[in-house]
C-alpha cells in the first residue's frame, strides 16, 4: 500500500472531478430554461399540457441524457476520491497499530 501514490492520484483527478462538478452545476442551472422553452413552444391550451409536451420533446430528452451523464461522470470521480481517501486511512491506521505493536514487543 502506497499512501503517497493515492495521494497523488486524488491530486491527478481534482481538475477532472472540478470539472464534472461544473458541468452538472450548470445542467442543474439550465433545466428550469429548457422546460419553460419547450412548454412554450407547445400548443396545448393548459399548463399540464405544455408541461407533458415539454417533458417528451427531443431538446428535454437530450438534456435528461446529458445531465444523467454528467451525474455518473462526477458520481463515479468523487468515489473514486472517496476510495482513495480510505486508503490513505487505512494506511495511516495500520502504520499506527505497526508503532504500537513495535513499542509493545521492545
Amino acid at each position: 500500500m502506497n499512501p503517497n501514490k493515492d495521494i497523488e492520484s486524488i491530486i491527478d483527478i481534482t481538475d477532472e472531478f472540478a470539472q464534472a462538478h461544473r458541468d452538472l452545476t450548470y445542467l442543474e442551472s439550465i433545466k428550469p430554461a429548457i422546460k419553460a422553452l419547450e412548454m412554450s413552444k407547445s400548443s396545448q391550451p393548459s399548463i399540464s399540457g405544455k408541461e407533458m409536451d415539454a417533458y417528451t420533446s427531443e431538446a428535454y430528452q437530450e438534456f435528461c441524457s446529458r445531465y444523467a451523464n454528467a451525474q455518473r461522470i462526477y458520481t463515479s470521480l468523487k468515489l473514486k476520491i472517496e476510495t482513495l481517501k480510505l486508503k490513505v486511512d487505512l494506511y495511516r491506521t495500520e502504520a499506527a497499530t505497526n508503532r504500537q505493536l513495535e513499542k509493545i514487543t521492545r
